[in-house]
Formats: C-alpha cells, sequence, structure tokens
C-alpha cells in the first residue's frame, strides 16, 4: 500500500484540503456569475472534473493523484450553486421537486450497482465510468447552452 512507505496519511488534512477547495469553487462560482452565463463557464468546468478524474486511471503517484482529487473538489464547489441555479431557470417551480426525484431514483440505482460490483470492475473502470459521466454531462450541457432556455408557453384564455 502507498501509505505504509511513506507513514500514515494526513486523512484529516487532506479532507480540510478538500473542503478548502470546494469552498474556494462556490466564491469563484460568484465571481464567474458576474461576467458570464452559467452555462458557459459549466462546460470547461464539467471537462476539468472530467479530466481530473482520469488522472488516477494513470497516475501512481499520490502528489499527482492528490493535486486531481483537489482540482475535482474545486469543481464540486462550482457545480453545486450552478445547478441549482440551473434548475430554477429550467425546471419549472411546479415540478421541480418529482422531476428531481424520478432523477434520483436511476442515479442512485447506478450508484449501488457500482458499489455492489466494484470489487469486479476495479478502480481503474470505476475512474473511467465517472470520467465518461463527466465528459457525457459537458456535451449535453453544451447541447443545452446551444438550444437556451425554453420560452414560457402562454396560457390560454
Amino acid at each position: 500500500s502507498p501509505s505504509s512507505s511513506v507513514g500514515e496519511l494526513p486523512l484529516g488534512t487532506i479532507f480540510s484540503c478538500f473542503m478548502a477547495c470546494c469552498m474556494i469553487g462556490s466564491r469563484v462560482f460568484s465571481l464567474l456569475c458576474k461576467v458570464a452565463e452559467i452555462e458557459t463557464f459549466v462546460i470547461p468546468m464539467l471537462m476539468l472534473a472530467c479530466g481530473s478524474l482520469l488522472i488516477p486511471i494513470t497516475s501512481s503517484s499520490f502528489s499527482v493523484t492528490l493535486g486531481a482529487f483537489l482540482a475535482f473538489e474545486f469543481c464540486v464547489g462550482i457545480y453545486f450553486p450552478s445547478m441549482g441555479c440551473m434548475r430554477a431557470k429550467y425546471v419549472p417551480e411546479d415540478v421541480r421537486s418529482t422531476v428531481m426525484n424520478l432523477f434520483r431514483v436511476p442515479l442512485n440505482l447506478f450508484v449501488v450497482l457500482l458499489i455492489l460490483y466494484s470489487d469486479a470492475i476495479g478502480r481503474a473502470a470505476s475512474f473511467a465510468c465517472a470520467g465518461t459521466g463527466l465528459a457525457t454531462a459537458s456535451l449535453m450541457m453544451a447541447a443545452l447552452r446551444l438550444a437556451g432556455p425554453a420560452k414560457p408557453k402562454k396560457k390560454s384564455k
């Protein structure tokens, strides 16, 4: 194991660094909102998140892998407020909770299956799967950006 040759990993410090990167990402989100539309900066954020999860597949260096995970946590800090704003923009309020709960079911099923079969598929395949999901999300976000928000329907009298 990598920790046996270097000593115990400072898990508390690593976790604190993850949380700091997430907080920095949230702050960067608020700064980016002042200069660009959310749909514009979410695409490169998703691509950075994708790349950062593919790095552990090819690197055996602790420092490089830690840097990749820190970059991913930075992206998480941008992701959550971005999705909250876009959810409010694209999903009507009267159906928002229903729509979000319907999407959680297949997502949670997918996560449970990955956890159950993680030993069988291996760490590299798990990271590749997550990276593929993020690459797909960036393509879907680009399509959404091109399509723009739906125009509100006029109520008939």
